[in-house]
């Protein structure tokens, strides 16, 4: 088997600092976090825990790539199989993070849309195919959560790799509730550019920080006990936010 750096630790660095962003309002910096108040449900209960014959549950990991995630590797004759599951808040949501993890993935591997699903794409080394090798990689996405599933085999597994792993896929996300909500066309994005351009563009040297991927538009506040009514109406009404994130090569950093 050929299974390298799996994509979920890539992901798991960005996931553990998305729905941290800055709200700028009339010059004023405001930081914002993320409520577990719109927490989906638990990922125990939406991950697939049979994945066809000749497959066993070998173990069961939490937290892989950051809080409430989970793991399930699944062991063949002349195969591995991993399928992480990241249950996702909104604000920010699965397109924000999908966006962010597909944009960053330049660093070792490129995004190739899967179209069978809403919010898929494959990842694979630059200069490769789908399925090379008969390992596949796809980052997708449900109602709620995000998901990795990774397969990798031998030649004489007789897999076709991305049959397998995207008919899998289409199982999941009808497990976990049907595809991510659409859209809102009536968001106004016409600050974004400007406010992207606040961020700094580059960071420390010294770091060795070579991914960046950069989102917008995750601007509404919950409402929570501490925080009036009109405090966070007048701040969802007018403000803007902008997340700049960097990771290293190994996605530890």
């Amino acid at each position: 088997m050929h299974a390298g750096r799996s994509a979920a630790a890539l992901f798991g660095t960005l996931v553990g600092v998305m729905g941290v962003g800055t709200m700028v309002v009339g010059g004023m910096g405001f930081v914002a976090l993320p409520s577990a108040a719109a927490a989906p449900p638990d990922a125990g209960a939406v991950l697939l825990s049979d994945v066809g014959s000749g497959f066993t549950l070998a173990n069961e990991v939490a937290n892989t790539t950051g809080p409430d995630s989970l793991t399930r590797r699944f062991e063949h004759e002349n195969a591995l199989l991993d399928l992480t599951v990241i249950p996702v808040t909104t604000p920010p949501g699965v397109r924000d993070l999908f966006g962010i993890f597909t944009s960053a993935a330049g660093d070792g591997f490129e995004s190739v849309p899967e179209p069978s699903l809403d919010l898929a794409g494959w990842l694979v080394a630059p200069g490769s195919q789908v399925g090379d090798k008969g390992d596949a990689s796809l980052v997708f996405a449900s109602r709620d959560h995000l998901f990795v599933f990774a397969l990798f085999t031998d030649e004489s597994a007789g897999i076709d790799a991305p049959g397998f792993v995207r008919q899998l896929a289409q199982r999941q996300v009808e497990v976990a509730g049907g595809p991510p909500t659409p859209i809102d066309p009536s968001r106004d994005r016409g600050g974004d550019d400007e406010l992207v351009a606040l961020l700094p563009a580059n960071p420390p040297a010294e770091y060795g920080l070579t991914s960046s991927a950069t989102v917008t538009g995750t601007d509404e506040l919950p409402v929570e006990d501490e925080l009036k009514r009109e405090v966070v109406d007048f701040l969802n009404n007018n403000s803007a936010t902008a997340t700049r994130v960097w990771s290293d090569p190994e996605g530890e950093l």
